[in-house]
Order: C-alpha cells, then structure tokens, then sequence
C-alpha cells in the first residue's frame, strides 16, 4: 500500500487557532491509488488567472536573469518574464480530478536544458522535459509513491529523486536509467542534493534524519543527527565545503560539507524551514517560511548572522530561489500565491509576479435573493463571518428577470434602512431551535447539531472528507446543515437525523464561506480556488461558477460549457486537453470557442431552473465540448516583422509562420486598428509557402501579407482558425508608427453615430472568425453587418454583446 499522510496532520488540522491570519497549508493526503483516470482528449475546465492558484512549490532563475520558472500545485509550470511581470508560457501535463497531476517537486538542470517534474501521478513517474521546446522527452520510472524532491548534478548529467516510497533513486539524464536506488530512510524522503563535485548524495526524511551516500555506488554513509523534526531541505554550498539542512524543529544546522560531521545550528526562526536557497558565492542563505511566522530571512555562512528580511507574504512560503549575480530573492507562496523579487540586502521589493485572481474569504445573499456577494480580505472574526463582503453580482435585475452581470462594488456602511438589494446575509447558526457550530468554536474536524441548546448529533471529518469544518450554515428553514472543508468538500446533512444529503462537487480548493439564500433555493460558496460557486441546495447541484479578476473582468459559467463574459473576461478560462502521462497537454481559451458557447441566455436560465429540456437540446444542436474541440486545434502563429518600428512608407509586408497543429490550417484574418482588413484561407489555392531556411522552421508554414497602414501608430492583429474554422488562435499582435510627411491627419480611432462613440470591433478569436449560423432571428445582432461594437468602458460591469449569430 502507497505512503499516506500519519494521522497527525488530521489533529493539526483542527487546532489550528483563532488568532492566526490563515491555517497552515497542509501535505499531500490522497495517494495515488485513489486517482480517478480522465480519458485522454476530454476537455477538463480550467482557470489560467494569469499566475499560480495554489501552493507553488518550486522556483528558479534562468542563466540570464530575465526569466524565472516556477512550478505549482495548481499542475502547472510558468515560465516569467521578469522585467514585465508577465507569464511567456505555461507547461501542462496529464491531470485529473482531486490531486493527480499536482506538482509537488521539480528541478532544473545547471546547463538550463532541462526540467524534471514529479508529484502525483498515476504511474509514480518523472516528467524529463525539454525546457526549449516545452515537450516531455521521457518518463523516468522505478519510484512507487508520490515523488516529493528532485535535484540535478552540477555537471547536469544526473538526476537525484525522493519520494514517499522511503527511496532516493540516481538517474542517468542521458538514458533515463535508473543508475542506483537509496534505501534506509523509515519516512518519505522531502529533500535531496547532490554535492558540488558530483560525489555524494544528501537526503532528508520525515523520519528527522539526514543520510549522506555515495554517488558511484549508493552505499550510505554515517547517518546525521541532530534535527528533532522532518527535514524538509538541503542544500551544498557552492565549493562543497558546507552542508546545510532545514527542519519543521525550525532549525538551520550546518554541517561538514564532505564528512558530515556536525558543525553547529546556524540559526533558528519563528517558522519550519520548508526551503533553502545558497548564494553563488556560497556567503548567504535564503530561507523558507513554513507553518509559523511568515517572514523570509537572509543568514550569513558560517556565523549564522541575520542579514536581511522579508514580510511581504501573508501566508506559507515554500519556494526560493537567488538570482545568478546573487543580489536578488525570488520568493513563492502568501494567500494568493504571489512571487516577489527582492533585494537580498535590503528586502526592498524589485518585482512581482502575481495573477489576478484572489481567494474568496466570504460570501453573502442580497435578502431580495436577486444578488450574491463574496469578499476577497480576511479577517478573523468568526467561524460564520471571515470578513467583509466587497463584491456583488446581481442574478435578476429590478424587475425580477434572470439577467447575470457584475454589480457595483458594495458599500461597507450600508445598514439595516438599506433597500434590500443592498442588504446581504450571511451564513446562519440558528434557525428556530436548531444550531450548528464546533465545540471551539473555530476550525474543527468534529461538527455539532444542536438542539436547544443539547446536542443532538456530531459530524466528524477525516482526511478522505475534508479534514475539518471550514464553514458552515444552516437552510432558513434549519433542515438543512451545509459545511465546507479543505481540498474543496463541501456537503449538506440532514439536521434531523445527522445523515448526509448530498456531496457538493465542483470546488478544488479549502472551502472557507457558504451562505444560503433567503428562500433556502441557493447556496453560494468561496474558495481559496478564487472562484465562487451558485448551487442548488435540494440537489447538490452545480449552477454557476464565477471567477472575478482583480482587474474587473469577469467570466462565469455553468457546467456543460455555457457562459457569459465581460469584454475580456472569458480569456481567464480555457479547457485542458491530456495527451498522455508522457506527453504535452493541450490547452484552449474560452475565449477561442466562443461563438458557439457565448451564451448569456442559457447561462441566465440554468440558475433559473425549469428550462433544462430547453437548454440539453440547444446542446445538441450545436455539438458539446467534447465534439468541438475533437476538431483539431489552431495553428500556431508567429510574426516574423518586427514590433514596435516606426516608418514613412505607408506600404507594409507582414511576414507570418503558421505551425500546423492537429486541426489543419484553415482561414487567416488580418486587422489593422481592430478593423479587418482581410483574410486567406490555406485551403484550395492557398497564399501558403514552404520555406525551410532563415526563421522559418522545417513544421511551419510561411505567408507574407500586404498592407497599407494609416498614419500614425498602428496595431497590427493576425489570427489563425483550424481547417474547420471551429476553434481559432489567439491574437498575436505587432505594432508600427507610420510618419508619413505628406498627410499628417490623425489616425481614426472612433465611428461617430447619434451622438454616441463606437468602437471599431476588436478581433476576439473564434468569436469572430469561426461561426456557425444561428436560425432563429433572435440570435442574429443587428450591429453585425454594420461591424460595430458599442464601446464598453467599464470592463468590469457590464457582459459584451451576443456574440452568437454574427
């Protein structure tokens, strides 16, 4: 039987205490013999917020300094560009529901080439990926447990891997053979390190031992006394003439770099030493900040000095890492899995690398039932109430129908004398004789349904049901007891008999805020998976989800793939696509299919009720997800012409590489300014070359455009459909100023109509581009042959027209 978590972490789990800003985050507690298989092709919904979602667990600077790579519990791996704070890439691997696919360990290799990736996965295998190309070149597999650290070589010849099996395995980077296995450790192994020269071994176990072993042969050394904890890092200094190891005992330990002999603790912290990080010059370390007090600290080696600080995190911080030059932090981790670059000297902030999502702490119903709310600040005040409600979105408007879109932000002050759209409930602890809470009154594993006061029945959580109870409300009418937990649990009881009703699934993260509405029809819920969630509480049924970015826009969406936007919100979600363990996942916008699944009015009517024969035959007229994205995927485009240059010749040739991809080549469009100005297709006599010299590679497609700019600054858009004009790439953009001396009039910007301003349509994708006919008139926009969008200044408040039918 495959390693489980000690019981230990369910008692932590419930005396987790009042005053804390949030819990600590908790280990891995699902084996991978409970993974439920997705079939590969089927599209699994996916939030892309821009940055990490969950807890990031590795990070590393490139050779350059200009790009960082970090790796996530979300299952994914970014790629950064440091100067603008942007993700140039991502790397998706196979995933399912619950933990596998998570990303518990990577590594990158010195010569930067490559990057390993372990954590759960159905095979207990090693993801070996090419960092240039982004595919996984081979599975290394022997291990049979979660893989829980990886580290290369100095020489990047050899991999070393620990796992929850109790082994450490020696690979070969070359072949992929496994080259030696470690055993002797009596707990999971959390950390391991080669020496500089290649010749030992260190790992670090949950059994509070370091072991030291010999690289050519795998024979161990003598053992390393003296943490009275799990060791959780390692790391050489860069000459190899110390080692260093770190503990949840929240100690630092300095040790004989060749001999292993015990020198002294170099230092202590408020918090568990989860990561270690040495300067190149082998004079500073970095520290990880765990359970306890949130702060990164900087030691000198070999005093052990406390050199600098950083507090800029509010909650656990796992991953770090220092710049090549050694002059800057990068650190992973607080409530919304943040990474910030700082100066290792003065802790002043350089950058930060963030998405723009953010955990939900609370959730509330308008006492009119016409609006939801969520909070995204958290403050400790109660087991029902974990801060104030900053957000609304209303489900009806004034009239009373169905009719979804972002509300105004909430005003704080708004009291009872308020209308009652402006009034919001929360959850509810007593309804008539009936009350629910927790013996402490906090988190706890064991929930208590009272009855005047006695109680009548206890409901006690364990690692398979969501540890503890996080949040937790009764129905209006007291029948109905929901609570949420960790890793996304959520589930409604019977407050009469204490049996369950119904298991509320759609959550992947702690489930921290439940409030019903006020006729006892809806629950809304929040979740540190920065979504918020609208069910049906007689069911357990999953109406809506919402995702709400922090720069206003916002996409929200029911369960057979319909949704509505605001202007850019529905680039936030996408569906993943597996390929295979050892292969590159797919991945696709919302934004790419939205001419098909753009659907305000569908989305207005799921929440509603009543229209589901309505809906599952819409459905079937226009194919499910599964069927549209079997079509193939997009080219991928690429701009050869170059950016940002400035010119007098209002003449220009675009030079555009497509890479084919599953889905063939079909049309191409081009828009200067977000109007189009033509397209190609690559069918028949297709405007399409091979050239297999320069820039252009030997899998891409090569295609000039001519075009006559405007003078003055230009925006340049191209995007790429598959050969059924189904699903569409994204847009890939240049810019080019034009100062032509002989006519100095200002570009176009806007249309002027009635007295209104219009903006000239922005190309959105597939919304655009690859669409099928609507019948019925209902669905047809009267703006579209006009080809002008009303122009949406508020980005945040309001959804986009219909784009189905265009």
């Amino acid at each position: 039987m495959k390693n489980r978590l000690s019981l230990v972490w369910l008692l932590l789990a419930g005396l987790v205490c009042a005053c804390s800003t949030v819990p600590p985050a908790l280990e891995p507690a699902q084996s991978p013999d409970t993974f439920q298989a997705v079939p590969d092709g089927q599209p699994i919904l996916q939030i892309d917020s821009g940055g990490h979602m969950a807890v990031i667990r590795d990070i590393f600077f490139t050779h350059d300094d200009n790009t960082l790579i970090s790796a996530s519990d979300d299952k994914t791996v970014r790629v950064w560009d440091i100067a603008s704070g942007k993700t140039l890439r991502i790397l998706r691997g196979q995933i399912g529901p619950g933990h596998e696919g998570k990303i518990f360990a990577a590594a990158l290799s010195p010569d930067n080439r490559w990057l390993a990736i372990g954590g759960y996965s159905t095979d207990d295998s090693i993801r070996f990926i090419d960092l240039l190309s982004g595919q996984v070149v081979r599975l290394l597999k022997g291990h049979r447990g979660i893989i829980s650290a990886l580290a290369f070589s100095a020489d990047s010849r050899r991999l070393v891997s620990g796992s929850f099996d109790k082994t450490a395995r020696i690979w070969d980077v070359t072949t992929g053979a496994s080259l030696q296995t470690l055993s002797g450790h009596r707990d999971a192994i959390y950390a391991v390190a080669f020496s500089p020269n290649g010749r030992l071994v260190v790992t670090g176990s949950d059994d509070n031992s370091l072991k030291l072993w010999d690289s050519a042969t795998g024979k161990p050394l003598p053992d390393l006394h003296g943490h009275t904890d799990k060791v959780r890092s390692v790391a050489f200094t860069p000459e190899g003439r110390y080692l260093l190891s770190g503990s949840d005992d929240r100690t630092i330990r300095l040790w004989d770099g060749q001999t292993g002999t015990a020198i002294k603790v170099l230092a202590r912290q408020d918090a568990t030493v989860d990561h270690l990080s040495i300067t190149p010059n082998g004079s500073k370390v970095l520290t990880g900040a765990g359970d306890g007090q949130k702060i990164n600290k900087v030691f000198a080696i070999p005093s052990g000095e406390r050199l600098a600080s950083f507090s800029g995190h509010q909650n656990i911080v796992l991953a770090t890492a220092i710049s090549p030059d050694g002059t800057i932090a990068a650190t992973g981790g607080g409530n919304n899995q943040e990474i910030y670059l700082w100066d290792i000297r003065t802790g002043t902030i350089q950058q930060r690398l963030i998405g723009r999502g953010e955990r939900i702490w609370s959730a509330g119903f308008s006492e009119d039932s016409k609006a939801i709310a969520w909070g995204k600040t958290w403050t400790q005040s109660s087991l029902l109430n974990r801060g104030v409600l900053e957000y609304s979105f209303q489900l009806q408007d004034t009239a009373g129908n169905f009719s979804l879109t972002l509300g105004k932000p909430i005003d704080s002050t708004a009291q009872s004398g308020s209308p009652a759209s402006a009034r919001f409930l929360r959850a509810i602890d007593t309804a008539g004789a009936i009350s629910v809470g927790t013996a402490s009154g906090h988190i706890d594993p064991t929930l208590q349904i009272k009855r005047d006061g006695q109680v009548l029945h206890t409901i006690t959580r364990d690692s398979t049901t969501g540890y503890d109870h996080r949040s937790i409300t009764l129905t209006p009418d007291g029948r109905t007891v929901i609570s949420g937990g960790m890793n996304g649990v959520m589930a409604s009881y019977d407050s009469a008999t204490g049996e369950k009703f119904h298991d509320f699934t759609g959550h992947t993260g702690d489930v921290w805020a439940v409030a019903p509405s006020p006729d006892g029809r809806l629950l809304v819920s929040g979740s540190t998976d920065q979504t918020v969630r609208l069910w049906e509480i007689a069911s357990g049924k999953l109406l809506l989800t919402i995702f709400h970015g922090n720069d206003g826009e916002w996409v929200a969406w029911t369960e057979n793939g319909f949704y509505t936007a605001s202007a850019k919100g529905d680039a936030y979600v996408g569906y993943h696509i597996n390929r295979g363990v050892g292969q590159t996942a797919d991945y696709v916008g919302l934004d790419q299919i939205g001419q098909h699944f753009y659907r305000p009015d569908l989305v207005a009517k799921t929440v509603q009720g009543g229209h589901e024969r309505e809906i599952a035959a819409e459905l079937a007229r226009i194919g499910s997800i599964d069927q549209l994205i079997a079509n193939g995927l997009p080219p991928e485009v690429r701009l050869l012409s170059a950016s940002g240059e400035t010119s007098q010749q209002r003449n220009f040739t675009l030079e555009v590489a497509l890479k084919p991809l599953s889905g063939g080549i079909g049309t191409i469009r081009y828009f200067v300014n977000g109007a189009e100005i033509a397209s190609a297709t690559a069918r028949g006599e297709a405007p399409l070359g091979m050239r297999r010299s320069g820039v252009i590679k030997d899998d891409e497609h090569y295609t000039t455009k001519p075009l006559t700019l405007p003078d003055g600054n230009n925006t340049v858009t191209v995007i790429a459909c598959n050969k059924n004009n189904t699903i569409c790439s994204r847009e890939i953009k240049l810019t080019r100023s034009v100062h032509d001396p002989r006519n100095r009039q200002p570009a176009t910007k806007f249309a002027h109509t009635g007295g209104r301003h219009f903006e000239l349509p922005r190309p959105r994708l597939a919304s655009q581009i690859c669409r099928k006919r609507r019948q019925s008139a209902e669905h047809t926009l009267a703006t579209a042959s006009a080809g002008l969008i009303p122009h949406r200044a508020h980005a945040g408040g309001t959804a986009r027209p219909r784009r189905h039918g265009r």
